[in-house]
């Protein structure tokens, strides 16, 4: 199988860290920035399956750059990874679903890494099923 690549947008540097630790033990390349522009960038040249997506960061925060996607016409997964409150996770998954985004699924800062291993497995699984399902269309 193809390796699938996850981009990490957190302004604080050692929970991306943390988290792409914890997507290339998962088999993801991984790609991680703590800088909302450096993030668009990235996003055009790497063209990610996954997003792992903090809300709560400095102008542009997580909502603007949920827009950006939209506007670009993002497919990737998004996953919601920030210490928000969990209102505010379900409000901005809503968002991005109104959008056209394809949102799948937020935790809550701290997080404990089982929690984090397991919805990473679970989206790397959702990326080899649909290249499976993209490969039977062919």
């Amino acid at each position: 199988m193809e390796e699938h690549q996850l981009l990490i947008i957190d302004d604080e540097a050692d929970v991306a860290s943390l988290v792409a630790e914890a997507a290339t033990a998962c088999g993801f390349a991984v790609r991680q920035c703590h800088q909302p522009d450096e993030f668009k960038d990235i996003c055009k040249d790497f063209q990610p399956d996954v997003i792992v997506l903090d809300l709560g960061m400095p102008k542009p925060d997580g909502i603007e750059l949920l827009s950006f996607l939209a506007d670009t016409g993002s497919q990737a997964r998004i996953f919601i990874f920030s210490g928000l409150d969990p209102t505010m996770l379900r409000v901005a998954a809503g968002l991005g679903v109104a959008r056209g985004l394809n949102m799948t699924g937020s935790l809550a800062k701290p997080v404990r890494l089982s929690e984090l291993n397991e919805c990473l497995l679970a989206l790397k699984e959702a990326c080899e099923l649909s290249q499976t399902k993209d490969r039977r269309l062919v």
